[in-house]
């Protein structure tokens, strides 16, 4: 009786859930997806142990087994090779996600100063220097960038000391944010400071608070600016009038347009359409009440996940920690140190250390370990190469959205 090796190609992921199996091609992004029938079970198993085994040709042949085969080999997943004495098993294992950066493989190696590793976990730092006293949605910033709704002034002293360990130019990323940052009293000596600890320094900043004298300062300074337009807020004239200032100036700004209701995404939509050389977002916000908009907009559907075109390396990467989060820290105008705002702070500027906050979350922490390893991602078979969990299933108090169950 003749013997095949059969195998799923090292570029294909295979997941397995309940009886759903789903293949995924790392090159093209195709996705097949295979009910398990009892047929099909035990080499279904097989595989899911390794992505090579050794069939005999009397199973090969078996009806469903058969069409199962020919599926993967239509969409080049994998194939069968003649076994014989002088052949080699191909070489296909299953993959170990050797995840060098884990905390918990740092803290047992006694000879690593594991004040300096740490350190290294620390690639983008978000700091609010001040507030605005009026916002329409204050919660608005725990789900992306936007004003803070507070009477603090982050004191500098203070700052700089907190960040007077950091390594130089060892942060990726500096954002500032918060209200009119510019407008912080020290924001110059902040600066001057920042930039002997970050590679990019970068301001965001709401339309309607940007004056026309901070064009001089942005070119002066030459850091990177984000301009937030909320739609709720949009005003045409002054709209039109800050955008002609960016111009003339010779300012080309990002540009952020956040939405809560289908109309506002509609003009936002159309707003993009003028800025066809700069880049140009367009963020939903959830309001509390507009969990249908979300629905349309946000929701993740079936056909998404081949437009995400994910490599193996950032879906392995979605198992072990969250790419949203990992290495951000963020500093509120109180002086309150956040992995994520929507949780617990880890500590304050005024009387910790950057050291033991980065240990903290690493060890205690909610946001940056946080992968969809919960009920009902754990038992979905898309449960890893659906985006990341994001602050909008915080907001909402739903873990999973998508619209993925109701196509199983």
């Amino acid at each position: 009786m003749k013997k095949f090796w059969f195998y799923i190609e090292p570029y294909v992921l295979f997941f397995k859930k309940g009886e759903k199996a789903l293949f995924y091609n790392t090159l093209d992004y195709t996705i097949l997806k295979i009910k398990i029938t009892p047929e099909l079970l035990e080499i279904m198993e097989k595989l899911e142990e390794n992505k090579c085994i050794l069939l005999e040709e009397s199973v090969l042949l078996q009806p469903a087994i058969s069409t199962f085969l020919e599926q993967l080999r239509t969409h080049y997943l994998g194939d069968k090779i003649i076994a014989t004495a002088a052949s080699v098993r191909p070489a296909l294992f299953q993959p170990i996600i050797n995840n060098q950066r884990e905390f918990r493989r740092v803290t047992k190696n006694e000879s690593v100063k594991t004040d300096t590793w740490v350190m290294d976990y620390l690639e983008e730092l978000y700091i609010g220097l001040n507030g605005v006293v009026e916002e329409k949605f204050p919660e608005c910033y725990k789900q992306t960038l936007y004003f803070i709704k507070s009477d603090y002034c982050l004191q500098t002293s203070a700052l700089l000391s907190f960040l007077e360990n950091v390594p130089d130019l060892q942060i990726n990323q500096i954002n500032l944010f918060g209200g009119d940052v510019l407008s912080h009293p020290d924001f110059n000596t902040i600066l001057r400071f920042l930039r002997s600890k970050t590679h990019r320094i970068h301001l965001f900043y709401r339309y309607d608070y940007w004056k026309p004298e901070y064009n001089i300062t942005f070119k002066e300074e030459n850091y990177s600016l984000t301009i937030i337009v909320p739609l709720w807020e949009y005003e045409e004239e002054l709209f039109n009038k800050k955008k002609l200032s960016f111009e003339k100036s010779n300012i080309a700004p990002k540009w952020v347009f956040l939405v809560h209701t289908e109309a506002e995404y509609t003009k936002a939509i159309q707003l993009v359409s003028d800025f066809s050389h700069t880049a140009v977002k367009v963020i939903p916000v959830y309001t509390g009440d507009n969990l249908e908009f979300f629905k349309a907009y946000v929701f993740t559907e079936e056909t998404d996940l081949t437009e995400f075109q994910l490599n193996k390396r950032e879906i392995y990467t979605r198992q072990k920690f969250n790419p949203r989060d990992f290495g951000r820290l963020s500093i509120l105008p109180d002086g309150k140190i956040y992995a994520n705002v929507n949780f617990d702070n880890l500590g304050e500027i005024y009387t910790d250390h950057i050291q033991t906050i980065l240990y903290k979350e690493l060890q205690e922490g909610q946001s940056w370990l946080r992968i969809r390893d919960k009920a009902p991602c754990r038992d979905c078979v898309y449960q890893w190469l659906c985006p990341p969990p994001s602050n909008y299933e915080i907001a909402l108090g739903k873990y999973n959205l998508c619209h993925l169950s109701e196509t199983e």
